[in-house]
């Protein structure tokens, strides 16, 4: 179908470190009581770690169904290059420069960066039939006394030949705008 498929709560049982933020399948979005998003036929994703300290792996590891897919286009070795980059020009302190002074900083996802990161690759992943598109998802935390946010970034890995032309994210990120 050209839709998502959203559930409530947890999704199936996670079985080795490449698929630890889901097999590819699938989206966990808002955090432990969030929604499940499936991915239509020809659609893959890959969860970006909520912390950019734990980068090392992001890079490292691709779940099993986007991994497949990339192989199967010849653009595995691009899309590591492409999450690489990401790790060392996408990371920015969240504090104030005077509240750096003083306390640890805070290190966050740059959601422009990435997007900039995204649109140097796009062409790339195009000559080999692949569309990277990169999604995000804010939610105002359920249980918490304070106001705080939730955010959830992922990309959808989609097969030109395989997926719905017609399909497109609702959580694309108008950071990752481009004109090809």
């Amino acid at each position: 179908g050209n839709r998502h498929v959203i559930t409530m709560g947890g999704c199936a049982s996670l079985v080795d470190r490449n698929n630890k933020f889901g097999d590819g399948t699938y989206v966990l979005i808002g955090g432990a009581y969030g929604e499940c998003i499936s991915m239509p036929t020809g659609v893959t994703v890959q969860k970006m770690p909520v912390k950019p300290t734990a980068a090392f792996f992001f890079v490292r590891d691709t779940p099993t169904a986007v991994r497949k897919m990339l192989e199967a286009n010849e653009c595995l070795e691009l899309y590591v290059k492409m999450k690489q980059e990401m790790c060392e020009t996408c990371i920015h302190d969240a504090r104030s420069k005077a509240a750096s002074k003083t306390k640890r900083p805070t290190k966050t996802w740059s959601k422009a960066e990435i997007g900039k990161c995204v649109r140097a690759y796009a062409l790339d992943f195009k000559k080999k039939g692949i569309e990277i598109d990169f999604c995000t998802h804010t939610q105002v935390a359920r249980r918490s006394a304070r106001h705080r946010l939730i955010h959830t970034y992922w990309f959808e890995v989609k097969d030109q030949c395989i997926a719905d032309k017609k399909y497109h994210s609702i959580y694309h990120s108008r950071h990752a705008d481009i004109a090809i």
